[in-house]
C-alpha cells in the first residue's frame, strides 16, 4: 500500500470518528435541552396551581358578595377609637384560593325586578326536533344588540348575592385592539373591578345586565396596555336576578359572543364547562331562566 493510499486512510477514519462523535454530542444536548423544557414546564404548573388556577391558568367564573355602602357602612362601624383609625384594605376584584381553582370576579350592583300582576301571555309550542348524532355548532342569532329591556325606575336594588349565573365563553386569538373597537360597538363599558360592562343601553345608563371578563390570570384588563394586550379567551356572564327582562338579557349576551366570536382568529364560543355551544346548550340556558323566574315568582308571591 503506498503512502498516500495509507494517509487518505487515516484522514477518512478521523473524519468518520469526527462525525460519530459530533452525532452522540448533538443528541445529548437534544435531551438536555428537553429535560430543562420539561421541568421548566413543570414549574410553570406548580405555581400556576398554587396560585388557585389550572395547567393552563385558567378557572371558571364565580360571583362573589358585594354590598350596598348603606351595610358596609353599618358592618364596619369602629367599636372604638383605635380601630376607626385602621384603614380597611381593598378587596382585589379577582382573586382564587389554594382549595379552589375558580377565578373568583366579584358581583357586580344589579336591580330586582319584581313580577308584573298581570297574566302571562300564553307561549307558542314548539315541535321537538327529532334527536341528531351530532349536534352542529350554534349559528348567530340575527337580532339587534338594543332589545327593548323592561325596567322601572321605583324599584329597589339587589345587594344580596346573585341566585343564578350564566356564563358563556369565547376563546380564540384575541388582539386587544380588536377587543376593544368590538366592546365599543356592542356598547360595553369598561368599569367596576377592571372589567367591561354592559348597561341597559350602549350609553353605559342603567342597571348592569351582563360583563366580560378575561378567562386567564388575573382575570381583569388594563386599560393602558390593552392596544398591545392578547389572550386566548374571554368569559361572559349574566349574574341572577336583574332588573330587567332575564331572556332578552342572556340573547343579548349570546349575540354579542358570537359576534366577537367571528371578528377573532379561530373564534368559538363555548359553553360554561368549556364545550362548543350547539342550539341545544341554549335551549337548556333558556330553560334554566325560565325555571328560576318561576321559582323567584312563586317565592315573591
Amino acid at each position: 500500500m503506498s503512502t498516500m493510499q495509507i494517509v487518505f486512510s487515516i484522514i477518512g477514519l478521523v473524519l468518520i470518528a469526527a462525525i460519530v462523535g459530533h452525532g452522540v454530542w448533538t443528541i445529548r444536548r437534544n435531551e438536555r435541552l428537553q429535560r430543562e423544557r420539561v421541568e421548566a414546564i413543570e414549574k410553570k404548573r406548580r405555581q400556576a396551581s398554587s396560585n388557585g388556577f389550572d395547567d393552563d391558568g385558567v378557572g371558571t367564573v364565580r360571583v362573589v358578595k358585594r354590598t350596598s355602602p348603606q351595610q358596609a357602612a353599618s358592618e364596619t362601624a369602629p367599636a372604638d377609637s383605635d380601630k376607626s383609625e385602621q384603614k380597611q384594605q381593598p378587596e382585589p376584584p379577582i382573586r382564587a384560593t389554594a382549595d379552589d381553582s375558580d377565578i373568583e370576579i366579584p358581583e357586580m350592583k344589579v336591580e330586582a325586578a319584581e313580577a308584573p300582576e298581570r297574566k302571562p301571555a300564553p307561549r307558542k309550542t314548539v315541535a321537538a326536533a327529532a334527536p341528531k348524532t351530532v349536534e352542529e355548532p350554534l349559528q348567530p342569532a340575527q337580532q339587534s344588540m338594543d332589545l327593548p329591556l323592561e325596567r322601572s325606575d321605583d324599584e329597589p336594588i339587589l345587594n344580596e348575592e346573585p341566585e343564578e349565573v350564566i356564563v358563556l365563553h369565547v376563546t380564540g386569538d384575541i388582539q386587544g385592539a380588536v377587543l376593544l373597537q368590538q366592546m365599543t360597538e356592542l356598547g360595553f363599558k369598561f368599569g367596576d373591578f377592571d372589567i367591561f360592562h354592559r348597561h341597559v343601553d350602549t350609553a353605559g345608563n342603567g342597571s348592569v345586565l351582563f360583563s366580560l371578563a378575561n378567562m386567564f390570570n388575573p382575570g381583569s384588563f388594563n386599560i393602558d396596555t390593552i392596544e398591545t394586550f392578547q389572550t386566548d379567551g374571554v368569559a361572559l356572564f349574566l349574574a341572577l336576578p336583574i332588573k330587567s327582562n332575564s331572556l332578552q338579557a342572556f340573547t343579548m349576551m349570546h349575540n354579542a359572543a358570537v359576534k366577537l366570536a367571528n371578528a377573532i382568529g379561530r373564534g368559538q364560543v363555548l359553553d360554561e364547562h368549556r364545550n362548543p355551544l350547539t342550539r341545544q346548550a341554549v335551549q337548556h340556558i333558556h330553560q334554566r331562566i325560565r325555571e328560576f323566574e318561576r321559582k323567584r315568582l312563586i317565592k315573591h308571591t
